[in-house]
């Protein structure tokens, strides 16, 4: 499957006119693995280089988007429960031959209405799960993990992936929204992770992992990912 097999005409347009506005833009040291085109530089997102000019994905749609398109040709009749779906990842899957379940407590952003602690499936229903940026908002985030293992059938696998920092800093005293954010960096955030307490929290509910580490990319997907942010692919045995 090509990389570039999501790219359209509209989103030919929109990268002709958007060089033609923005010269400086035009070159090859970035790569967007979802639409397909080079360009000199991202567009800044929260003070860094990351979002793709011509179909806005980040570095996190990017990353996810490499183990995707490995497994997309053997996605029919799979299972996918998707949680907070973002778009750009979203149109992705509802393209494939799988079953996809997107899921939010928020409905307007997905079908199902799914709290991520208490999944309303049976044990063993998924092939695979997918879960970025979610659970730095979950409270009790060993719950939500304990129900990802469980209806996740064997050898099933999940892509996980939370912002992680230097140090482990969760105070569940801290209620107060301006207070999240100044301390968390988002008012909706209960915890800022480390690596090692995310991916220990991954394997006490039972899961081998292998951490997707964008700083041992070859060249064509370090210009992809640029940040350092890790997806941790996460196997059911």
């Amino acid at each position: 499957m090509p990389i570039n097999c999501f790219m359209c005409t509209i989103c030919k347009y929109k990268y002709k006119d958007f060089i033609n506005s923005h010269r400086d833009f035009e070159g090859l040291e970035r790569f967007c693995n979802i639409c397909g085109y080079r360009f000199s530089k991202f567009l800044n997102f929260n003070n860094r280089e990351a979002m793709c000019p011509v179909c806005g994905s980040l570095e996190r749609h990017r990353h996810l988007a490499i183990h995707l398109f490995s497994i997309y040709p053997f996605l029919q009749n799979k299972k996918i429960l998707h949680f907070a779906p973002e778009q750009i990842i979203k149109n992705i899957l509802i393209n494939s031959s799988a079953n996809y379940y997107d899921a939010d407590l928020d409905t307007t952003r997905a079908k199902y209405n799914i709290d991520i602690t208490k999944i309303d499936f049976p044990d063993n229903t998924f092939d695979y799960i997918i879960c970025i940026h979610v659970l730095e908002h979950i409270v009790d985030d060993i719950k939500a993990l304990n129900e990802i293992y469980r209806v996740l059938k064997p050898h099933g696998i999940a892509y996980l992936a939370v912002p992680c920092f230097n140090a482990l800093h969760e105070d569940y005293s801290i209620t107060d929204p301006k207070e999240r954010e100044k301390i968390y960096g988002q008012f909706d955030h209960v915890r800022k992770y480390d690596l090692d307490t995310f991916t220990n929290r991954i394997k006490s509910v039972g899961f081998s992992i292998k951490i997707s580490d964008p700083q041992k990319f070859n060249n064509l997907f370090s210009n992809s990912v640029l940040d350092d942010d890790k997806i941790i692919i996460s196997l059911k045995e």
